[in-house]
């Protein structure tokens, strides 16, 4: 006898979902996930890039994750550019440095593609503070 669940009695297939987690993987043709790629390592913890408007608590939680097991990771938030694409990212390097990358890709405004990176070495962990601009800070000892 075969069984049928009281889903499928009414006409409703029930259907098996498959969740396969598709490691993120840096667009060789941006230079700001490049850089990420390369500060963090390739066995960097790839917490994510948070557009602005979105919640950062669940790629928080991976940094939190990442630094209680030492593990090299990156969390980039967008911030509100005026004529260019702009990032602020935490990093934790493979030998356990930690960087603060700001991102602008034209610093200088206009069309076309200049890309400026400034990097800040945090002597501690890395705090978020997303009701503070800028959301990311050096903890001070």
């Amino acid at each position: 006898m075969k069984r049928s669940s009281c889903l499928q009695r009414i006409g409703i297939p029930l259907v098996a979902a498959v969740v396969t987690y598709v490691p993120y993987q840096a667009n060789a043709g941006s230079p700001f996930e490049s850089e990420l790629a390369r500060l963090g390592g390739r066995a960097a913890k790839q917490c994510g890039l948070v557009p602005i408007g979105h919640d950062a608590k669940s790629a928080w939680r991976c940094v939190g994750d990442a630094e209680r097991k030492g593990e090299a990771f990156w969390f980039a938030l967008q911030q509100q550019g005026i004529d260019s694409e702009v990032w602020i990212a935490a990093i934790r390097t493979p030998s356990g440095a930690h960087l603060i990358l700001d991102y602008d890709s034209n610093v200088d405004g206009g069309p076309g593609l200049k890309p400026r990176f400034y990097q800040k070495n945090c002597p501690h962990r890395i705090l978020y503070r997303p009701a503070e601009q800028p959301p990311l800070k050096c903890e001070h000892g």
